[in-house]
């Protein structure tokens, strides 16, 4: 025998055997283990054969003593809990599956030894867990509810083994297994309330329950709550049935302060972060939010707080709904447990004040599956309401408590706190004296005497930031949509809005009859006035877009906000514009424009989950060499494919880099959708969609990081120069075209010069080009690369930008530019180690070498080269190979823009 062998026959010797029980089984011996020995030694199991024309089943012939066969059944299942393999005690195992099938007078002793038997042949060999546990677990059934809950201990050993996912069972198999063990713990005694929680919950199988164990102590031991936790977790599903909320109601209100104790067990859950478990029988840890059987009962208990009518169920839903529907190991799509997310969607669908709350959702979750709960809940409520889920969002955008000025003040004692949003969008929270100074930070007397009120006023303006945020997003996304509103809806539903109101405040907008549409800017009056001040009025309202309005316009527009000083909610005037271009009629159904880029993945899909995209992740798994991101756009959907760049320093982890490849529509047909080609994509969603993708693109590319090649990257360099300095996509001649407004209104406008791709600035020392796209800076003579990286936390250029603010690339080739405007006044050695140094290429005669290379790409006209592998119809970007340049770091080190 081998070693496991061994070792299981010494466990299962060592569970003590009641007195009663040692002769029964010796005598089942006797009487059985000669015939169950001849039988194993021939071949096997004979085909039509059944037990009771075997020896073995002779031997029981005649047998109909109840406790002879109770003994039998036991005899069998402690020779298969001590075999190797149990599939080597074949008619031990015939004879088990033949008796656990009988309704016996099974007595609660019997049941405890074979239960604790299982259980520990389970902490050796896992492999055939079902087969271990089936005697234990059908005899429970046989017994009372009573008796089943005496055996709660042992019976929450086994649930816990069945309930580890790293353990080999089926999965179809573990969940009939948990069942059967959750209906035999969760059954409270005929004529015993419940007076504690079984151990079966808020076990250690995660840090969640023995922390609420701990911090709620005798309150789960009080009358009713046992039995309320008990019915929480028989909860099957997200819909229960009538008559689980009704007795669920039923329990709740039988529980003193019942509503109260749901509210705190779902906030320390809000507050629960992932800990590290270790498995049983395994090596390392595994992070774990809440443990599987966990997750069920606060699935019961958000249902039936969906149930409750108090003001704080609603928000404690939808935050719940968002901490459990993301965010696990640090990543914004994974789930830290889908079955409360969406059992906190759904309950928070059913409540009539959810819409914000479900608004928030749709911005901020990715997951495919949470999300579909959360249009699905919108889509209900609209329906309801006989609207769209587009509507229903703007009608139902809360105003905190703002005046029609969007602010609200509150007096606590000798000083007034006021909250307001300012536009283009800012949460302010500030403090005035009785004398109306205002204040730079909280008075004292108001920290001292009124905390509570001042953490109110901090709760709300917490939330009023939320709200902000999900509805600039919204905002935002109507430029995709071609939607005009009745002028009087428009003024209730966003000119006039308390919290909307100060957001859409410097948008620009067309109001007018039929097809005539006059624009004018929302100012902070409240009047619609065009460039010339003179007010624009109409029966119906849109909200402007570049691509639908002569280029004429769109420059005045532009100079407009520039000589005014204003800055918009989000960039719209000087918003990107993306036409269909001649190769993309070539193509039909899909666009090359933005393929054979190498991105920096992390960076590129967290972008795309901000910008409302849901995409698939890449990884060192099968299925994990591509993947892609979607966009739904009203009844169209933008779809963005990349591909996983392998890299060895990854070694199977994290990927670092990714290729963009594709982009393709699909227009909605029923349920399904259909790729169409790209002629017939309506032009605000093809421009959306397309500056979105050049967004990931320009921002997480590697071209965008100053010192990749500096760090001594020896991969896709070909790419780097090339791109770094190539020619101008949308978004960098956005750039182009507000410099050309910026660069005369600087105090050092005489040391700069606007070319077709760069800023050109001249120092004291030497002259400077720095791309428009990238940043990235070129020096004379021969264009030797500089790099400076923006150093965090720096603050922009005291120059008033139109878009791009807080860290933007504009911001980002301003800053370099004031700097190196005067560079001999430049201390950091860093920098002053490359604009000081000699010609680096002086005593370095290679081919290869890095600033003649960049000198060459610089020069370069015409089309950006791309070297592309066709793949049947997907264009993916080629692995690059190249030998790197050799460069000298002592001499390339990076400094910092200070």
């Amino acid at each position: 025998m081998s070693l496991l062998g061994r070792v299981r026959v010494r466990l299962t010797a060592a569970i003590a055997t009641p007195s009663s029980l040692a002769g029964r089984l010796a005598e089942s011996d006797r009487r059985l283990g000669p015939h169950e020995a001849a039988m194993r030694a021939r071949t096997g199991w004979s085909e039509g054969v059944t037990l009771v024309d075997t020896p073995l089943g002779r031997a029981l012939d005649g047998a109909d003593d109840d406790e002879q066969l109770r003994s039998a059944a036991l005899w069998a299942h402690r020779a298969i809990c001590s075999a190797e393999h149990v599939h080597e005690r074949w008619p031990a195992l015939e004879l088990l599956t033949s008796l656990s099938r009988r309704r016996l007078a099974w007595r609660p002793e019997e049941v405890g030894w074979a239960a604790r038997v299982a259980g520990s042949a389970a902490t050796v060999d896992v492999f055939d867990l079902a087969v271990l546990y089936r005697l234990p677990v059908s005899a429970a059934e046989r017994l009372s509810r009573a008796d089943r809950h005496r055996l709660a201990d042992v019976l929450t050993v086994l649930r816990s083994h069945a309930a580890d996912e790293r353990r080999p069972l089926p999965g179809g198999e573990r969940r009939r297994l948990l069942r059967r063990l959750d209906a035999l713990l969760t059954s409270p005694g005929e004529d015993t309330p419940v007076r504690s929680v079984p151990p079966s919950l808020l076990h250690d199988g995660d840090a969640f329950g023995p922390a609420v164990r701990a911090e709620f102590g005798t309150r789960l031991s009080a009358s009713g709550v046992p039995a309320l936790l008990l019915h929480a977790a028989t909860a099957s599903s997200s819909k229960p049935s009538a008559r689980w909320s009704q007795t669920g109601r039923a329990l709740l209100d039988d529980v003193d302060e019942g509503a109260d104790l749901l509210r705190a067990v779902l906030q320390r859950a809000l507050a629960h972060r992932e800990t590290p478990v270790r498995r049983r029988g395994w090596d390392g840890e595994d992070l774990v939010w809440v443990h599987s059987s966990t997750a069920g009962l606060l699935r019961g208990l958000v249902l039936l707080a969906g149930e409750v009518d108090e003001a704080w169920v609603t928000p404690l839903l939808g935050d719940l709904a968002a901490h459990a529907g993301g965010g696990h190991r640090g990543i914004a799509s994974e789930p830290r447990d889908i079955v409360v997310a969406n059992a906190a969607v759904a309950a928070l669908a059913r409540r009539p004040d959810a819409v914000p709350h479900l608004a928030r959702l749709q911005a901020r979750l990715t997951h495919r599956g949470v999300l579909k709960g959360v249009a699905a809940g919108l889509e209900a409520t609209a329906g309801h309401a006989g609207t769209t889920p587009g509507e229903l969002l703007e009608s139902a955008v809360p105003t905190h408590g703002l005046d029609a000025d969007g602010q609200c003040t509150t007096q606590l004692g000798e000083h007034t706190a006021r909250l307001a949003v300012e536009p283009p969008g800012t949460v302010s929270l500030t403090f005035s004296t009785a004398a109306g100074r205002r204040l730079a930070s909280v008075p004292t007397a108001v920290r001292e005497q009124h905390a509570a009120a001042l953490a109110g006023l901090r709760g709300t303006a917490a939330d009023l930031r939320k709200t902000v945020t999900t509805e600039r997003r919204r905002i935002e996304g109507l430029l995709a949509v071609d939607r005009s509103w009745a002028t009087a809806d428009w003024v209730r539903l966003y000119r006039d809005h308390p919290l909307t109101g100060r957001l859409v405040r410097g948008l620009l907008w067309q109001t007018g009859v039929g097809d005539n549409w006059r624009t004018g800017r929302l100012l902070d009056d409240g009047a619609l006035t065009d460039r010339d001040g003179t007010a624009v009025d109409g029966e119906r309202v849109r909200l402007w877009h570049p691509a639908v309005v002569p280029p004429e316009e769109v420059r005045a527009w532009r100079t407009h906000l520039l000589d005014a000083d204003l800055r918009q909610p989000f960039k719209q005037a000087f918003r990107e514009i993306y036409l269909l271009t001649p190769a993309e009629v070539a193509t039909r159904d899909h666009s090359n424009r933005f393929a054979a880029h190498v991105l920096r993945a992390p960076q590129a899909q967290a972008l795309m989950r901000t910008r409302g995209w849901i995409g698939s992740a890449l990884g060192y798994w099968d299925g994990g060499a591509d993947g892609r991101a979607t966009r739904d756009l009203g009844d169209w959907r933008a779809e963005f494919f990349y591909d996983l760049i392998e890299r060895e320093e990854d070694q199977f982890g994290t990927p670092g880099l990714a290729g963009s490849d594709q982009v393709r529509f699909h227009r909605r047909q029923g349920r399904d959708w259909e790729l169409r080609p790209l002629e017939e994509v309506p032009p605000l969603v093809f421009t959306e969609a397309m500056r979105d993708v050049d967004l990931f693109v320009g921002v997480t590319s590697i071209a965008a990081d100053p010192t990749w090649v500096t760090r001594g990257e020896r991969t896709h360099v070909d790419y780097w120069q090339q791109t770094s300095f190539g020619e101008l996509g949308e978004s960098a001649k956005a750039r182009h075209e507000a410099l050309t407004r910026l660069v005369p209104r600087l105090h050092i406008a005489d040391r700069c010069t606007l070319t077709d791709r760069f800023l050109e600035v001249r120092g004291s020392l030497r002259t400077y080009r720095i791309h428009l796209g990238s940043g990235n800076i070129l020096m004379s003579p021969n264009d030797e690369y500089l790099c400076i990286v923006p150093a965090r936390g720096r603050k922009d250029p005291a120059v008033h930008l139109p878009f791009e603010e807080g860290g933007g690339v504009l911001s980002v080739i301003l800053s370099k530019a004031f700097l190196l405007a005067d560079d001999a006044a430049i201390t950091d050695r860093t920098i002053t180690s490359q604009i000081r140094r000699p010609c680096p290429w002086a005593a370095h005669q290679d081919r290869h070498e890095l600033p003649a290379k960049m000198a060459i790409l610089a020069g370069r006209e015409g089309s950006q080269s791309r070297r592309l592998v066709q793949s049947r119809d997907r264009v993916t970007p080629r692995k690059a190979n190249s030998t790197p340049p050799r460069t000298n770091h002592g001499l390339m080190s990076c400094g910092s823009v200070v």
